[in-house]
């Protein structure tokens, strides 16, 4: 009789669970569905997790807790779902600490980009952070929602990524300097309007 490879059998478990829960979410998922597309008996899943909820979160832990969130990072669409589905159906992060961390080297790159183009402290590092990464994200969570807007053309995956590049870009381009304000006051004196210097010198 072959011997039970551990570490095979709970990757599998994963695998079904991740495709499972992606597709359906948490509620949508049955251990019993979990456990006839990995092979495994519900017995050896619960072992393994010890439970539905601990699964979601080992899944979810897998896919998210090591991601590298660069900005130019490629997001596919079973990533894209499983944070739809922990959006919608988790109290919080799963593997906060982790993906914090990650998304801190994202922030901490774009802070150096900001400096280096000369507008750090007008363009807030995390604020873009959290647009990059929106704008990789939605097309894959609503992928209807963004052929309606962008009328269904065959060309948009290459066209959306070009266009992500360019907002990157800008984003970090030095931005022009302030004008300075001119101030309108009345003329009291001759019935027309004088004109302050410029502020903000």
């Amino acid at each position: 009789m072959p011997r039970r490879n551990p570490d095979a059998t709970r990757a599998r478990i994963l695998a079904a669970a991740e495709d499972l829960f992606a597709a359906a979410g948490f509620a949508g998922t049955r251990i019993d569905a979990v456990a006839a597309r990995s092979g495994a008996n519900k017995r050896m899943i619960y072992h393994y997790f010890g439970g539905k909820e601990a699964l979601f979160e080992a899944v979810l832990q897998h896919r998210l807790g090591d991601m590298p969130w660069a900005g130019d990072q490629e997001i596919d669409a079973v990533v894209a779902r499983l944070i739809a589905w922990e959006s919608l159906e988790w109290p919080g992060p799963v593997a906060a600490a982790a993906r914090s961390g990650a998304i801190g080297g994202l922030i901490q790159g774009l802070e150096t980009r900001l400096a280096e183009s000369g507008i750090r402290g007008r363009v807030d590092a995390a604020l873009l952070a959290l647009v990059l990464v929106s704008a990789r994200l939605f097309p894959r969570i609503a992928p209807q929602y963004a052929a309606l807007i962008d009328g269904g053309r065959p060309d948009f995956e290459p066209r959306y990524e070009e266009f992500l590049e360019t907002l990157a870009d800008a984003s970090m381009s030095r931005a022009p300097a302030a004008k300075p304000r001119v101030t309108l006051r009345p003329n009291v004196s001759g019935g027309g309007s004088g004109v302050l210097p410029p502020t903000g010198h």
